[in-house]
């Protein structure tokens, strides 16, 4: 599996080394690389997290490991609810919550937020903006 390739990196690199080539790999953190905080927020996360910790996680918790719900998503088992935050330069996720919409049968039950300006790492590009629309969506609730 691809991330147990990327956890045994991650122990091999060390945290900030992994961190830094992480970011570097993809497009889907271009918005993150831009965003003002991203040197901040990779000292922070190099500084405070082990390499054998964060490997066990990515390792054990990857969505490559979580059992599929998109057979729930439009049958009578979802009960609830659910609003869907993406960063409307995130390509990959907003086709993704678009995929969401559709499973559901129009979405009924499900909200999706753009934000603006944002990437993939939504919550730390804007995280009191997240934290409105998360406020505002319950309030509606």
């Amino acid at each position: 599996m691809e991330d147990d390739a990327r956890a045994h990196q991650l122990v091999q690199l060390g945290t900030p080394a992994f961190i830094n080539q992480w970011y570097a790999s993809s497009s889907l953190w271009d918005a993150f690389r831009r965003h003002p905080t991203f040197a901040r927020v990779c000292a922070a996360r190099s500084a405070n997290n082990n390499a054998h910790g964060l490997a066990t996680a990515l390792a054990s918790m990857s969505t490559g490991r979580q059992v599929p719900l998109w057979g729930a998503l439009g049958s009578n088992q979802w009960c609830c609810d659910m609003l869907v935050v993406v960063g409307a330069e995130d390509d990959k996720f907003r086709q993704v919550a678009a995929a969401m919409v559709e499973e559901m049968h129009g979405g009924g039950g499900v909200h999706v937020v753009e934000m603006p300006a944002c990437g993939h790492a939504v919550h730390v590009e804007d995280p009191m903006g997240v934290a409105w629309e998360v406020l505002a969506w319950l309030e509606r609730r």
